[in-house]
């Protein structure tokens, strides 16, 4: 570090306040990953931007949005609370590349700011540095506690910082939100969505017992990326052809790989909801989005089919993912160990832009890029909260995945193999209108078969 700049800043609202439902439900994940979830990245600067343009920036976000103002108090019971502060100071601090690549100066800033966790009672939940070349800026790299932000409230954040707003904040924020969410009103909503997820749970079938699956590893939690430019074009190809947002046939072929793996016809997958939508929510800096519930019938039917049952699945579940997480983990223990594994969880990062009839895959466009398909080891760690992970990155040109899995329950082989069964479901219905899902009982990886057997036998692995 070559240094850093102090910046002071001054905001309405101070206070001390339950955690809103977004803020419980990442609190509840950060404690099970004993991880802070940390987000952000990296984005270059134009030219002519300086530290002090830098400066003015972070003091205006944290002036104007609570939430980057938060931190926790811990009650004697150890339930955590968000104390709001109105001023304070904060650190931008400043990297000279010193004749290193400033990209690769800032990738490294990036790294180091995304492993070390943040002291949620005494840190401020931004890290901000400007990595300059030449004494000029080059690159900002900015970390936020998932704690305070979710995806969408970065948008919000950005659309909010480059229309230089200078009126109120309309947008509710967190101490605010925790009060509403006290409300007759927002307890109904709460109920009935708590109501929704349990007549999906009870309706489940038993689950099928299936000992091949498991392939406990240590570490316990094995992550795979996958990219794949032909599933890519297969998924706009299905969408043209059936008039589906690109979304649903994605969220499809993941379902039917699911099925295929597990020999479950019953998918259950539990799909990240932004909750925006929703009054005054719309532009919120904070955290809001919750998991909603999706079953998905996979058996004894076309893809097309199932992209269908996907587009019903996330609207019902988008409608009731917005609730109090604690109400809904009484529900879940209540139902008892023989509840269905509702551990997998599915996060679409991408956005879409809509097709024209120019920008449509034919049969060819899909078949001449399917050997550009990769897939590589990635992470492995003790502790993670989630059974089965699916996180579609927005990357255009290619469907690019990162999946994990918790291999006492999917091993290595069978997370390769749902990997490319996304991409051979969604590729074998676009090149076919009738391409059935071909799920079966029957596992779809040989019993007793190794991870790095499999791999070396179906596909290349980097």
């Amino acid at each position: 570090m070559s240094g850093s700049v102090r910046v002071r800043f001054d905001g309405d609202g101070t206070g001390v306040e339950e955690l809103t439902w977004g803020q419980r439900e990442i609190w509840r994940s950060i404690r099970q990953r004993e991880s802070s979830m940390i987000v952000g990245g990296v984005v270059p600067l134009p030219a002519g931007t300086t530290v002090e343009h830098m400066a003015d920036m972070l003091r205006r976000m944290m002036s104007r949005h609570q939430s980057l103002r938060t931190r926790l108090r811990f009650d004697d019971g150890g339930q955590p609370r968000q104390v709001v502060s109105a001023s304070g100071e904060v650190a931008l601090a400043v990297v000279d590349a010193d004749g290193t690549d400033p990209a690769q100066v800032a990738d490294t800033v990036w790294r180091r700011y995304h492993v070390t966790d943040f002291d949620h009672e005494r840190d401020w939940p931004v890290r901000m540095a400007v990595v300059r070349r030449d004494a000029r800026p080059a690159h900002l790299v900015v970390a936020y506690s998932h704690l305070a932000i979710d995806a969408h409230g970065i948008e919000a954040l950005m659309i909010d910082l480059n229309t230089h707003a200078d009126g109120p904040v309309t947008a509710i924020q967190p101490m605010e939100l925790a009060q509403q969410q006290r409300t007759p009103v927002a307890l109904r909503q709460s109920r009935a969505s708590v109501r929704y997820w349990e007549r999906l749970l009870r309706a489940l079938p038993a689950p099928k017992p299936d000992e091949q699956a498991k392939d406990p590893r240590t570490p316990r939690y094995w992550q795979l990326a996958y990219t794949s430019p032909a599933a890519d074009r297969a998924v706009l190809a299905v969408a043209a052809r059936t008039g589906a947002h690109p979304g649903s046939v994605r969220l499809a072929a993941f379902a039917v790989a699911l099925g295929r793996v597990t020999g479950e016809r019953t998918v259950v997958v539990q799909t990240l909801v932004h909750n925006r939508f929703r009054p005054r929510l719309t532009g919120s800096v904070s955290t809001v989005a919750q998991p909603g519930l999706c079953v998905i019938d996979v058996g004894n039917t076309t893809f097309d089919e199932v992209v269908g049952r996907a587009w019903q699945a996330t609207t019902r579940a988008a409608k009731h993912a917005y609730y109090d997480p604690d109400e809904l983990a009484a529900l879940v223990t209540g139902l008892g160990p023989g509840l269905r594994d509702i551990s997998c969880f599915y996060n679409d990062r991408r956005r879409n832009v809509p097709l024209t009839s120019d920008r449509v895959p034919n049969r060819a466009d899909v078949l001449a890029v399917l050997p550009r398909t990769t897939m590589r080891w990635a992470h492995r760690f003790d502790s993670y909260d989630r059974g089965v992970v699916v996180h579609v990155n927005d990357v255009p040109d290619v469907l690019d995945c990162l999946l994990c899995v918790d291999t006492h329950r999917i091993g290595p082989a069978r997370l390769v193999a749902l990997a490319r069964g996304i991409e051979s479901a969604v590729v074998a219905a676009a090149l076919d209108p009738a391409a059935p899902t071909g799920v079966r009982a029957d596992p779809v990886v040989p019993a007793g078969a190794g991870d790095e057997g499999y791999v070396r036998a179906s596909s290349r692995l980097e």
